[in-house]
């Protein structure tokens, strides 16, 4: 099930006994893992539904130093 945080009224929760940050490789893999075991889990990740510039400059860096 998705849920987009926007959609949930203040005040309300979202449980499981495994909380996951992160839906790359390993946090993805990790949640089928669990799921597969019957282990509910919630997996978090950053933005919304769509894609969104704001939420992709999250993820941008900057080099430091020469190369």
């Amino acid at each position: 099930m998705l849920i987009d945080l926007e959609s949930v009224d203040d005040g309300s929760s979202i449980s499981a006994p495994v909380c996951i940050v992160g839906a790359g490789a390993a946090g993805i893999t990790l949640a089928l893992e669990l799921a597969k075991r019957k282990i509910a889990c919630v997996l978090l990740e950053g933005g919304g539904l769509e894609f969104e510039d704001a939420s992709q400059a999250l993820y941008e860096g900057e080099l430091l130093g020469s190369q």
